[in-house]
């Protein structure tokens, strides 16, 4: 049971640790490229409208990283902006045109709510990748990143880890040194029924000391008596075998062959 609660323990810590590195590294990524991305794929939470009816404000949608070869006319792409003062912006529409210009492919693209086009083209340095999925508005993932994309959340979703983290390690120091504590205790318990046996026998520590050794040597000697007549009776029990099997496998001997010859003849008398 102590091990399978050791074994436990380390593995709740190991998914905090590995909870706590997770959030730090969304947190990084959040405030370095504006959105989280791992293995080619980006997560998105759409905040306008200029995509309705196709993908509405508060939708999520991911997007994963293609060439810019492999975009066609109609793909819904992702596109880190450079106009004016949507600069710096993920911006999410679709291709309309493609321009090939100096051995570069440009897009023109525009939301599906929108009138015009957007203004200038998308550059393939530009390009994030195409829209892969994305979700209803309402959908419960879109409301748990909408929570946590808030400024309480964001903290919640570092300090909570944090937190469990420090309350699992500050648990187990709490135990440690309550353990600590009862072994102490115990000592002084025993030192001082010790100090009890003393008083009320009479003798010192060190007479005391002296018993217990005595007491030990006369148990051992005992005990090698006793296995020494364990061992006698033993060796007696097989030299009586032996003689028995003598007696029994003993051979004939010439006496015994007279008297059965004067058996023989009275049959063949008889």
């Amino acid at each position: 049971m102590k091990r399978a609660g050791k074994i436990l323990s380390a593995a709740s810590t190991a998914l905090l640790v590995l909870a706590l590195v997770l959030a730090l590294l969304v947190a990084v990524q959040v405030r370095q490229n504006g959105f989280v991305s791992m293995g080619g794929r980006s997560l998105f939470r759409v905040v306008t409208g200029s995509m309705e009816p196709t993908i509405s404000a508060g939708a999520l949608l991911i997007c994963r990283e293609t060439p810019a070869e492999d975009i066609r006319v109609g793909d819904i792409i992702c596109y880190r902006s450079t106009d004016g003062a949507t600069a710096g912006w993920i911006i999410t529409h679709r291709v309309v045109r493609i321009l090939e210009s100096g051995g570069s492919i440009y897009f023109e693209t525009r939301g599906d709510a929108n009138a015009v086009s957007d203004g200038g083209f998308v550059s393939a340095e530009t390009l994030v990748g195409r829209v892969a999925w994305y979700s209803a508005p309402d959908s419960f993932y879109a409301k748990a990143v909408s929570a946590l994309s808030s400024k309480i959340g964001f903290l919640a979703l570092i300090l909570l880890p944090c937190l469990i983290v420090a309350g699992v390690l500050l648990s187990r120091s709490v135990k440690s040194l309550r353990q600590e504590l009862n072994t102490l205790l115990r000592l002084e318990q025993k030192e001082a029924i010790q100090s009890e046996c003393y008083r009320t026998w009479g003798i010192t520590e060190e007479e005391y000391a002296q018993m217990r050794q005595r007491i030990y040597r006369e148990l051992l000697a005992e005990k090698d008596a006793i296995m020494e007549a364990v061992r006698c009776q033993l060796a007696e029990e097989e030299n009586q075998g032996e003689t028995h099997e003598h007696q029994v496998f003993q051979p004939n001997t010439g006496a015994e062959k007279d008297r059965e010859q004067p058996e023989k003849t009275a049959e063949k008398t008889g």
